[in-house]
């Protein structure tokens, strides 16, 4: 007869077993997160390497687009300012506005490939909300001039909690919105206070947005059934409501059926409210004779500087142009040049502000230095305003270059 082995002994048996077995399993589970860890590492590492990719691509074709553009909308303006044919008048109309939709298009790609790939550098300090505003006044009251569009900006001496330059950017794409959708019409820039909160609201007395289209208003390529034949891709509203998300500003949308649309978004006021005389946003300069103004033009690209000479000779300017910096300085050392317009990137490992420092100690006459470029480093720009010189972005816009050099006729 078999001896029967203890109970006890048998339980200590089957546990052993099912903790050998479950010991097991735990290592087969460790060892398959390690692979899946490392794959999923790998992958990562993959999609930033591809984002960044992506992002210097789009970086470098964005520059490389701009400079034809900033080309063909000096010759443009150019063109349209020496015909006296009121059809070639029309056509050089009809080329600024296909160029300008081209910029804006191209601008709104390179902010949604920011915003995708987590690269939308921020700097949140305490500003002045008319610094925010005058620029936006300024540009917008042009438009509104030639578009026929009642324009106004409600002043303001409160100090705000923001990035000035992604907040200026939102609300212009409020503004582009308004003026897009309410030809002929009404729009207002303005502000509400809101305890310890500023909302800053662009009204319109257009057509409205209808309630079944609101709801996704701010998705990416969507755009209104009634766009009155503008291309642009649906950006603008999007990028606005990623700008406010990485800012932690919040955006509201209201509506009327054909009584109009308001656009808000609300900032923070900033912790200590400096008491200064309240002052109003000033209206655009008006465009002064600029007869006799000699102008040095600087630019590696051939067509940039002779697009910048077509134009400003139609203005009245003594214009000189450089394609290479010997041919700056000679004109530097030989003519009373009064103001220096320079592409940012030139030869070598020289730029813009180079030129402007060089032409500002040689030249007794200089008064000005403007300096333009198609990067869209914001580096370039606070280097530039940093040593005292104007900046413009590539492509350029002819009636601000128009406004700066009348300052220096003032």
């Amino acid at each position: 007869m078999k001896k029967r082995r203890p109970a006890a002994l048998v339980e200590a048996s089957n546990l052993k077993a099912i903790t050998e077995d479950l010991e097991y399993r735990v290592q087969q589970r460790t060892q398959e997160l390690e692979i899946l860890n490392q794959a999923l590492q790998l992958a990562r590492e993959q999609a930033e390497h591809q984002a960044r990719s992506k992002s210097r691509f789009l970086a470098a074709v964005g520059h490389d687009l701009m400079q034809p553009l900033s080309a063909a909308r000096l010759f443009s303006s150019a063109l349209k300012e020496s015909t006296s044919d009121p059809q070639s008048a029309q056509f050089a109309e009809h080329i600024e506005r296909a160029l300008s939709t081209a910029e804006y298009l191209l601008t709104d790609l390179l902010d949604v490939s920011r915003l995708e790939s987590g690269k939308l550098d921020t700097k949140v300090t305490d500003v002045l909300l008319a610094d925010v505003l005058q620029p936006l006044a300024s540009e917008f009251e042009i438009l509104a001039k030639h578009q026929g569009i009642d324009f106004r900006v409600i002043e303001t001496s409160h100090r705000i909690t923001t990035d000035a330059k992604l907040l200026r950017r939102t609300l212009q794409n409020f503004l582009t919105n308004a003026f897009r959708y309410n030809p002929k019409g009404s729009v207002l820039l303005g502000v509400r206070r809101d305890q310890d909160k500023i909302r800053i609201e662009v009204w319109d007395n257009g057509p409205g947005i209808p309630i079944t289209q609101q709801k996704r208003i701010f998705e990416e390529f969507t755009r209104l059934d009634d766009c009155s034949g503008d291309s642009g891709l649906g950006l603008g509203l999007a990028i606005a409501r990623g700008i406010c998300r990485v800012l932690d500003h919040p955006i509201e949308l209201r509506s009327w059926d054909q009584r109009g649309t308001v656009f808000s978004v609300t900032v923070p006021l900033a912790p200590q409210q400096i008491k200064i005389p309240s002052l109003s946003i000033p209206s655009i300069i008006e465009l002064l004779p600029l007869q006799g103004l000699c102008v040095l033009c600087v630019d590696n690209e051939l067509d940039i500087v002779q697009g910048m000479k077509a134009l400003l000779s139609r203005w009245g300017c003594v214009v000189f142009i450089a394609n290479t910096w010997n041919e700056a300085v000679c004109h530097l050392q030989a003519s009373p040049i009064s103001v220096v317009v320079s592409d940012y990137h030139l030869w070598g490992n020289r730029t813009g502000v180079d030129m402007l420092t060089f032409a500002k100690k040689q030249t007794p006459t200089f008064s000005m230095g403007i300096v333009i470029s198609a990067d869209r480093d914001s580096n370039i720009k606070q280097k530039v305003k940093a040593q005292g010189y104007c900046f413009l972005q590539k492509p350029l816009k002819p009636i601000k270059l128009r406004v700066l050099l009348n300052q220096c006729k003032l």
